[in-house]
């Protein structure tokens, strides 16, 4: 619900990676004000949400374009990008200038194995967040990009916190706190017509250095496999400043052709490394 006191109008501007909303009134300098159209949810609410999102979260496949670093350098190309439930997925760059792919990443669940057909090397390992940096440089786990592409966000473990209430644009700001008090992770969901997308998401520890943040710009609705309609991002940007190379510690992800819970087979996260390879450096 939304109570103004005087009309307004709305536009938005979109930027690749940045979303802003500008409210404007001519009549008069009053703001516009939204009302939370339902109730007042506590943390452990906000909490159960997540948790519902994620237990919906079986697999995927999009077609991205991805901007990241590769080495010491900054390239923007087109992903294949498939995930599964199970610490499986697989990630398929196009040379930077189009054309062939120019990298091959697969972990199945327990082995991660990844191919730089730019360099003609390779890297064999276990199938961890760290393994994920070798091509992307930020640590991220292979269920966490399933989250990704569902819109959603990863959570600090064991929290708990508080919610309140942005009447200014019609945000929900939850902030939560480890049990042990170790870090502080913000969420900031965009609450207008219950909508419940997940527009930031931030941790920081003890010390109040940030370890990751996460933004998605302008949701869309789409349907699953199975025909059920959810929330999911056009863009979205992933930074990591407590990485060892936190100048280069940042994900931007343009999602083009997304599926949602689709039949992935197990082969399609095999990756044959050609042998004779040396190890990447």
């Amino acid at each position: 619900m939304i109570a103004r006191r005087c009309p307004a109008v709305a536009r938005v501007a979109l930027a690749p990676f940045a979303a802003a909303i500008v409210v404007a009134c001519s009549a008069c300098p009053g703001k516009t004000t939204y009302v939370r159209p339902y109730k007042e949810p506590t943390a452990a609410d906000v909490l159960a949400r997540l948790a519902e999102r994620k237990d919906k979260a079986m697999s995927f496949y999009a077609e991205t374009q991805m901007d990241y670093w590769l080495g010491d350098e900054r390239v923007n190309t087109g992903v294949v990008v498939m995930g599964k439930r199970g610490a499986r997925i697989r990630l398929q760059a196009e040379m930077p200038n189009g054309g062939s792919v120019g990298s091959d990443l697969a972990c199945d669940g327990v082995e991660f194995r990844y191919v730089d057909f730019n360099r003609n090397c390779q890297i064999i390992g276990p199938c961890t967040g760290d393994s994920i940096a070798q091509l992307l440089h930020v640590n991220h786990e292979p269920d966490d990009f399933l989250g990704l592409a569902m819109g959603s966000t990863p959570v600090i473990t064991d929290a708990a916190g508080t919610v309140t209430w942005d009447a200014s644009r019609g945000y929900e700001i939850v902030a939560l706190q480890s049990a042990d008090g170790q870090l502080q992770q913000k969420i900031v969901f965009d609450g207008r017509e219950a909508r419940w997308d997940v527009v930031s998401s931030e941790v920081r520890d003890r010390r109040g250095d940030v370890q990751w943040t996460l933004d998605n710009v302008k949701f869309d609705t789409i349907k699953d496999a199975h025909g059920i309609a959810l929330r999911v991002p056009k863009a979205t940007h992933f930074v990591q400043p407590s990485s060892p190379e936190a100048k280069k510690a940042d994900l931007q992800v343009v999602w083009k052709d997304r599926k949602l819970n689709l039949e992935l087979d197990a082969p399609r996260f095999d990756l044959q490394v050609p042998p004779g390879l040396p190890r990447c450096p």
